[in-house]
């Protein structure tokens, strides 16, 4: 794939989107170069991080436990308690158009967000 220059950006930089002039407020010359430079400093590590966690997500899947610093074995045994939780905590019941929600009794529930894009 040839490498197209956007107009008003470094060469190099390749933007595959519409770039709206409410995005041309934020994309300036000077933040893209700056991302520019982020991306080229530091690319390598990060793919060499998500190559990590790609390796540990393959292990996880295969039902290999989590494991946890032997320095903080003591804190883990120890005999410890979390602090009782607030009132305006304790029931967080939803407040919502579904009527089934509502009449299960349900104290907590998590909304279906449909045509969301969750990151």
């Amino acid at each position: 794939m040839t490498e197209q220059m956007t107009p008003g950006y470094t060469e190099g930089i390749d933007v595959r989107a519409k770039v709206t002039p409410e995005y041309a407020e934020i994309l300036t010359s000077e933040a893209m170069q700056f991302v520019a430079k982020l991306v080229r400093a530091f690319a390598g590590r990060r793919e060499e991080l998500l190559a990590i966690r790609a390796d540990r997500q393959v292990e996880l899947d295969n039902g290999q436990l989590p494991h946890f610093l032997p320095e903080t074995e003591d804190i883990r045994n120890g005999d410890w308690k979390i602090a009782p939780l607030p009132v305006d905590l304790q029931d967080r019941r939803f407040r919502g158009r579904s009527m089934y929600v509502m009449r299960t009794g349900a104290q907590l529930t998590s909304p279906v967000l449909r045509g969301s894009n969750i990151v």
